[in-house]
């Protein structure tokens, strides 16, 4: 039976004829276990036919459906795929808030357990002044990010986020903050410091102390600045600063997203006194320039980061620290290099042959490419011809192959493919001959009337000599009327 797709709400309805002799007992499972009628699902089972209907479907219909069908003779079964679509489950939380500064934040959380059957598009930020009461748009994100830097927030203004998962059905229940934040930064504006006192002095210099404020603001004191008058305006000019802990410029920071063979260059300005030291990490390892393909160039204030030709073991996060005696300040910078997959993870393996068709099974690549598989190829190598031919395409690494001319060698290979191009080949590593698991039986012996009269007769006969490999589940008899006729 074919994977049967439909969206949430619409009914699935199976109608399902059945062979055999005497008529088969019918079974329906559900994930391998019994299938429990619930006031949606309900069975209709009949001599030679089985109705499964289910009503108003949801994600949890979602899942492998067996029939299995059993008489005295023997038993078979057939599986069906059901996936229900619907709108993603609302992310995982909790919704953490951090870095919180007087205009911004930094928000994370975690893919939601459900993507609702089909890809996610990307995630919903909103924000609640909870002075205005009203939930208004603070951002889009890509469906890889679970993370987004919020700004554009008033000062000492209580807000409260939410988000959402997005896919082509629509938006997940929100996924809110467990409570309120002020937009403020995490420290405030330290106290004077004490008055300051002449030390040393001549014509061209002055050496100045002084006592540190009262009160830090609730952060550490990273710099004075010092000030003196001028003698041609009387107002007070910056004279001189003492020594500032480093800060990077983030602006050039966003994640990057690159394809294989294309170049990355990054341009960062760094600020502190005295000029802060900058060193680059990749994996938590030092990044040396011009090995690996990657070129560093740091000067005072200022580092560019440049990578000639993108490879796959290139993406990760990279890290920059920038330190001096008075601190240090550390960044990061997440890069996806995007390609081809990896090959599928072997092997092929090969099941269920019969004389027709197959079951093709395999493992997802160990490496995507950076982009989601969409699908998988699959080839047989036709005996007739030599090529390789279509057969068949999978979402899923598995796949029934069907067409196959009986008594031939076929061999298969697949690959993975997504948005960047194909990967190479898994093949099997040697052919199978399309057959059934058992041949025909023999004839069965010569029918001998045992009984009979004008309206029956009892036949009797000796079973074949060799039941090709199989039980025998039934003869068909036949007869011929006097004018020759079958």
């Amino acid at each position: 039976m074919k994977p049967v797709k439909v969206r949430a709400g619409q009914t699935v309805k199976f109608d399902v004829d059945v062979k055999g002799e005497p008529a088969p007992e019918l079974t329906w499972f559900f994930k391998e276990h019994d299938l429990i009628l619930t006031g949606q699902s309900r069975i209709e089972n009949e001599d030679y036919n089985t109705k499964l209907t289910i009503i108003d479907s949801s994600r949890k219909d979602t899942g492998v459906y067996k029939l299995k069908a059993e008489n005295i003779n023997g038993v078979d079964e057939a599986d069906v795929e059901v996936i229900v679509i619907d709108k993603p489950a609302k992310p995982e939380g909790p919704l953490e808030v951090s870095d919180v500064h007087k205009e911004g934040c930094k928000l994370k959380w975690k893919k939601p357990k459900d993507d609702g059957g089909v890809p996610l598009t990307g995630y919903i930020i909103e924000k609640l002044d909870t002075a205005v009461g009203r939930w208004v748009p603070a951002g889009t994100v890509d469906p890889e990010k679970t993370e987004q830097e919020i700004k554009g927030l008033e000062p000492n203004h209580r807000y409260q986020f939410r988000v959402k998962a997005v896919n082509e059905e629509g938006e997940s229940e929100p996924l809110e903050t467990d409570s309120a934040i002020v937009a403020k930064n995490p420290f405030d504006v330290p106290a004077p410091p004490g008055l300051p006192e002449f030390e040393d002095w001549d014509e061209h210099h002055v050496k100045l102390k002084w006592e540190p404020p009262i009160r830090d603001g609730g952060a550490p004191i990273t710099n004075y600045i010092i000030e003196v008058m001028s003698k041609d305006s009387g107002e007070f000019v910056k004279a001189a600063q003492t020594g500032v802990k480093p800060h990077i410029d983030r602006t050039n920071l966003k994640q990057v997203f690159v394809k294989v063979g294309l170049s990355v260059s990054l341009d960062i300005n760094i600020k502190g006194e005295p000029a802060p030291k900058v060193e680059w990490f990749f994996k938590d390892q030092t990044l040396i320039s011009d090995e690996e393909g990657v070129k560093i160039d740091s000067v005072d204030y200022n580092t560019k980061f440049f990578i000639m030709r993108a490879k796959r073991i290139m993406s990760g996060k990279y890290t920059i620290k920038a330190s001096n005696e008075v601190g240090e300040d550390v960044a990061e910078l997440d890069v996806t290099v995007l390609g081809k997959p990896g090959k599928p993870k072997g092997p092929l393996q090969v099941n269920d042959i019969n004389k027709h068709g197959c079951k093709l099974k395999w493992e997802k690549p160990e490496d995507d490419g950076g982009a989601p598989i969409d699908y998988y190829e699959i080839e047989k190598l036709d005996p007739h011809t030599g090529q390789w031919l279509p057969c068949g395409k999978s979402t899923e690494p598995e796949c029934k192959v069907i067409g196959l001319s009986e008594g031939k060698p076929y061999k298969f290979r697949v690959r993975a493919v997504n948005k960047e191009g194909e990967s190479e080949d898994l093949e099997t590593e040697k052919p199978i001959i399309a057959k059934n698991p058992f041949d025909e039986p023999d004839k069965p012996g010569r029918p001998e009337p045992t009984n009979w009269d004008k309206d029956f007769v009892d036949l009797a006969w000796d079973p074949p000599k060799s039941d090709g490999g199989a039980p025998i589940q039934k003869y068909i008899i036949q007869m011929r009327d006097k004018s020759g006729r079958a």
